[in-house]
């Protein structure tokens, strides 16, 4: 069994073994819809699911709306909804992924762990859920495409956690020339070239 350990979680054995399920349903139906890399599917733990547990403790004392998008095989937004029916289990996940695939995926993961969380079929623009407390994305889209996609979703009081690579400083900048936001980075502690960006007070300059 795995450890969280080294992303500063410290997890009951009942939650490891919800991500153990998780990692064994992922290596089933990759051959299929190819959900992760052929090169990273026996890496599973290591390349996607530590990668993404290492956000939840800034997830920690948000109540309220979570939403993942882009979820795809559901890194972030499966493992951290994972972590939060032991941690958190106020909060309400849903999930956003337009690959009707995929989203099949998704339904079986949480039908086969009682996950409670809600997946949306659909193109992030179309998703009608409001006030969202955080919004997540890992591999997804430039910071200024997810800022753009999301107007719908945010209030004022949204914070975003972006887990992302070496080309996030660039993205920032062709963000801030539409968007003013607060803006904190995080070091990765699984990949010594990734960051997590932590976006909150996000407002179109538009509008100022």
């Amino acid at each position: 069994m795995r450890s969280l350990e080294a992303v500063g979680l410290n997890v009951s054995r009942e939650t490891l073994d919800k991500l153990e399920t998780f990692s064994e349903l992922l290596k089933r139906w990759n051959p299929r819809i190819n959900l992760v890399s052929t090169r990273d599917i026996e890496r599973v733990w290591e390349r996607h699911i530590v990668d993404s547990a290492q956000i939840y403790p800034h997830l920690a004392g948000h109540d309220g709306v979570w939403v993942d998008i882009g979820s795809g095989g559901g890194f972030p937004g499966i493992v951290t909804a994972i972590i939060a029916t032991e941690e958190n289990p106020s909060a309400d996940v849903h999930l956003i992924e337009s690959d009707q695939r995929k989203c099949a995926f998704l339904r079986q993961v949480a039908r086969e762990i009682a996950l409670p969380i809600t997946v949306h079929a659909k193109r992030v623009e179309a998703t009608e859920t409001k006030n969202v407390s955080i919004i997540t994305a890992r591999a997804f889209a430039s910071v200024t495409k997810i800022l753009d996609m999301t107007t719908g979703l945010r209030s004022e009081m949204t914070k975003y956690l972006l887990l992302k690579g070496r080309t996030y400083e660039s993205e920032l900048t062709e963000a801030e020339q539409s968007w003013k936001l607060k803006v904190e980075t995080i070091p990765s502690r699984t990949d010594p070239e990734g960051t997590i960006l932590a976006l909150t007070e996000v407002c179109s300059r538009h509008d100022i």
